[in-house]
């Protein structure tokens, strides 16, 4: 998050737009900072993206718009933080409905049922002061009912929702330069990654490794283990040759190249790997975060959108040939014919796994079932079949299991063998 100008104001440098955004401990420093602050965009320094297609502007006048996502149903959620406002749009050329409202919205992400996890207290000052001021709300993508679901955090800019579902949130401006809060339930891990200055979060298609890119300090995309958080490497950052230039909000794609904004170059960059880095978009005044559509009926998933603290949603077509799969996850629905049997005797199991998506049930190739010690895959029609022969009466799961959903579980219930007749 970079300090915003509102739609319709005169133009500050931008030096003076953002004058809390990092600690500097000398007067070189101070120096060199207000260098970086007002140097030119880069010249070209980044080779444009092969196949790019030109950007084009699909809205304006939204406010300052910090983070933006997507959901199944084709639909863009918009966090405007100088109005305060969560902003969901349900199509193009659909005027935006305001969602919810709440102080200063900062990053946006999706929970496993389905609900919108956004920040609130997203301000440079808020980072700076670090006293608590900021959490993250629940807003149901429907209605907009709105609930705080943690607080006590010094900033929430970027929010990424992990696998085993720890909301992970950047302090970009707090204590001792920034960090990353680990949000389980109510309960805030602070510090749980002191990695200074980080603003956009992304999470690898794996679940493995979290990507930051950082606002303050030499630009770069940080990559931290989740199981090793300490662990922290610099995973891509530009050249001499590319400029100074700071990175803001961050997407990726399914084959987990990084889509993220760059200030003051007014571009986006795409990361194939470290040394790897392309423009996929220049001449976009203030980007601050990009996200993919939903698709369907609503924005292409193969489109990036780009959001500015101006008020504008940019679109630039066909930016991925792998979009990854939008929030939230679908959950998996389990069935498994017999449900009874008698302890003792074989039995043919039936499973069938399906997935509900935009009031349509369709069947899931590719699952993996586990029941009573063994494993299956269903087929193109989301069905399989094992053969298991239970020794003891009990209660039996059956686990479902599928990238990019929810697990499912269902339960065979195991009776005692029959009594013989003398």
């Amino acid at each position: 998050m970079h300090a915003a100008r509102r739609q319709g104001q005169e133009q500050a440098p931008l030096a003076l737009a953002r004058p809390l955004t990092l600690r500097v401990r000398s007067a070189a420093a101070a120096c060199a900072l207000l260098a970086c602050l007002l140097a030119p965009p880069s010249a070209l320094a980044a080779p444009d993206c092969p196949g790019t297609a030109p950007p084009r502007e699909v809205m304006s006048g939204l406010g300052v718009l910090e983070a933006i996502a997507a959901d199944r149903a084709g639909r863009l959620y918009l966090s405007d933080m100088g109005g305060g406002r969560v902003l969901r749009v349900d199509r193009p050329g659909a005027e935006p409905h305001v969602l919810a409202r709440f102080p200063s919205p900062g990053g946006l992400t999706w929970d496993a049922d389905g609900t919108l996890i956004a920040g609130y207290g997203n301000g440079a000052a808020q980072g700076v002061a670090d006293n608590g001021q900021a959490g993250l709300n629940r807003v149901d993508p429907d209605s907009g009912e709105t609930a705080t679901i943690a607080s006590g955090m010094g900033m929430a800019n970027g929010v990424v929702r992990g696998p085993d579902g720890a909301v992970y949130v950047t302090n970009t401006f707090g204590r001792e330069g920034g960090r990353i809060d680990r949000v389980r339930g109510a309960q805030v891990d602070e510090a749980w990654s002191p990695v200074d200055g980080l603003n956009g979060l992304v999470i690898d298609r794996a679940g493995q490794n979290l990507y930051g890119s950082s606002t303050s300090g030499p630009p770069r995309i940080a990559r931290i283990p989740i199981a090793r958080p300490a662990e922290v490497e610099t995973y891509a950052a530009p050249t001499e040759a590319d400029g100074l230039n700071g990175f803001d909000g961050m997407a990726r794609d399914d084959a987990d190249r990084l889509y993220v904004t760059t200030q003051p170059a007014e571009e986006v960059w795409r990361i194939d790997g470290p040394g790897r880095i392309c423009a996929l978009a220049r001449g976009i005044e203030a980007p601050s975060a990009v996200a993919f559509g939903g698709g369907g009926a609503g924005f292409p998933a193969d489109s990036l959108y780009v959001i500015t603290f101006t008020g504008r949603v940019i679109e630039v077509p066909a930016a991925t040939d792998r979009p990854p799969a939008p929030g939230p996850p679908l959950r998996l629905r389990l069935a498994v014919e017999p449900r009874t049997v008698r302890a003792g005797r074989a039995a043919r199991f039936r499973f069938r796994v399906r997935a509900a998506d935009r009031g349509r049930t369709l069947p899931v190739a590719g699952a993996i079932v586990r029941f009573a010690g063994r494993r299956v895959a269903t087929d193109g029609a989301g069905r399989a079949e094992l053969v298991r022969r239970i020794v003891r009466p009990r209660a039996l799961p059956a686990n479902a299991t599928a990238r990019g959903y929810q697990a499912a579980r269902a339960q065979v219930r195991v009776r005692a063998p029959a009594l013989r007749r003398r």
